[in-house]
């Protein structure tokens, strides 16, 4: 990702690349191995110590313009992959992370904080992830822009959860939650 080419891409389809895992998203955070962010000091001390030092990884953190990311079926991504994601994609308008279901219900924190312009979001078949909590999250922190909302199959929302999401979110204006059950 550390390609110039990269900074320029809008749309990213990522569709059942099931072997993606965190590590592969948090190279987009740190562009650098390890072993570049140590560089030696050009006037090293003659006594022995460490001639090293450390970039900081924030200040070698990258921006894309990426817009629209797919994720569907990247099934062993964590809430790692979304905090790199939130920290690198400021322009992100849709996400699909249909069939991801390794997040925990913080993921929502991350995305709100990073992807604040985020349009369509798609969460079905997330299972366990997506909790009325996630929902008052996404509600509240994507209020001007959230348009659109995947929520087929998330088995732990509620009546509650959809309830606070339509409070929260004024540009709400479709919301996909069939075969859940509501309480």
């Amino acid at each position: 990702m550390d390609h110039p080419q990269w900074k320029r891409v809008r749309k990213l389809d990522l569709e059942r690349c099931s072997e993606i895992r965190d590590p592969g998203f948090e190279k987009w955070r740190y562009p650098f191995t390890m072993d570049q962010q140590r560089a030696p000091i050009s006037n090293a001390p003659a006594n022995g110590h460490d001639s090293t030092i450390s970039t900081s990884p924030i200040n070698a953190r990258q921006e894309f313009v990426l817009e629209e990311l797919c994720l569907k079926d990247c099934a062993f991504l964590t809430d790692d992959a979304i905090i790199s994601i939130s920290l690198t994609c400021p322009l992100l308008r849709v996400l699909s992370l249909s069939f991801c279901c390794s997040f925990t219900e913080t993921f929502a924190v991350s995305l709100v904080a990073g992807c604040p312009a985020l349009e369509e979001l798609d969460l079905s078949y997330c299972g366990v992830a997506v909790t009325d909590e996630c929902l008052e999250i996404l509600g509240k922190g994507l209020a001007s822009s959230l348009d659109k909302l995947n929520l087929r199959n998330c088995v732990r929302i509620t009546d509650a959860g959809l309830a606070s999401l339509a409070e929260h979110a004024l540009a709400l204006r479709e919301v996909w939650a069939a075969s859940n059950a509501f309480a």
